[in-house]
């Protein structure tokens, strides 16, 4: 699966511990080598659906906020 960053994502990054990046990354690199139901499986017990298609995970002290969608392209995650 393709996974974007939202510039407010990437403005949060630097405001993070060096611990929770390292989750982070982990996180997207699931995401990136699964496939959307394989990922949501995989990470059920640190993912929230919050309304519609708009998730929470919870990393280490912190919480992202993403969305899974698709295009023409495939299917992609995107970071909020």
């Amino acid at each position: 699966m393709k996974v974007l960053l939202s510039p407010d994502f990437n403005e949060k990054i630097p405001a993070l511990d060096a611990d929770t990046v390292s989750a982070i990354s982990q996180f997207v690199l699931s995401a990136e080598n699964l496939d959307r139901n394989e990922f949501v499986s995989k990470n059920i017990k640190t993912i929230s659906n919050l309304d519609g298609e708009v998730y929470n995970a919870k990393i280490n002290s912190s919480q992202i906020y993403f969305t899974i969608g698709n295009d023409e392209q495939g299917d992609y995650l995107l970071l909020l």
